[in-house]
């Protein structure tokens, strides 16, 4: 979009540094237009509780019931944590137009609960109480929820992408990165 309609925009902002250098490349005599920001999410200053090895983990998913965002692969890991004796409640954050799709999914389940909170700093909350952020999407530029998770102490496991995913989730450092055919 920035190559076709380039020439109305007057700046061209980019919250990923993948994306600010792509736009470098497809934009070299706009240079002088771009520019990188980081996005701000403010850290909670109170301290997280321990997390518990005798309960559920408590994971979260924040995000548009869309098939991009890799909704429909949350039951299957649910099936793989299962599987492995693990067990997890799972808080499912958003709205979409695949939601009611996505929620038949897990009829029958107890240890799912959906909701769609109103203002952010509901989100920001539960995910202050939640253990794991679960993000498994097809696609993804620079994701906000995923910013909002860390800030909040949430373990971040995510879809190896390129771009702002693999500029905020460090592999086995501060999160975990898993390709689409990891189990």
């Amino acid at each position: 979009l920035a190559v076709l309609y380039g020439d109305v925009a007057d700046a061209f902002i980019c919250h990923s540094l993948f994306f600010y250098e792509a736009m470098c490349q497809l934009l070299p005599h706009r240079r002088n237009d771009l520019y990188f920001i980081n996005y701000g999410i403010p850290q909670r200053k109170e301290e997280r509780e321990k997390y518990s090895t005798s309960g559920p983990l408590k994971l979260i998913f924040v995000g548009r019931h869309d098939t991009g965002k890799g909704i429909f692969d949350l039951i299957e890991i649910e099936k793989l944590l299962t599987q492995k004796g693990v067990k997890a409640n799972w808080l499912i954050l958003g709205k979409g137009p695949k939601t009611d799709e996505f929620k038949k999914q897990w009829e029958g389940k107890t240890n799912v609960t959906f909701c769609t909170p109103v203002h952010a700093s509901e989100v920001a909350e539960l995910l202050f109480q939640s253990d794991v952020f679960v993000f498994p999407p097809k696609f993804e530029g620079f994701p906000v929820s995923l910013l909002e998770a860390m800030s909040a102490g949430c373990v971040p496991i995510a879809t190896d992408l390129p771009g702002g995913l693999r500029e905020l989730v460090k592999d086995n450092v501060n999160g975990f990165l898993c390709s689409m055919d990891d189990n």
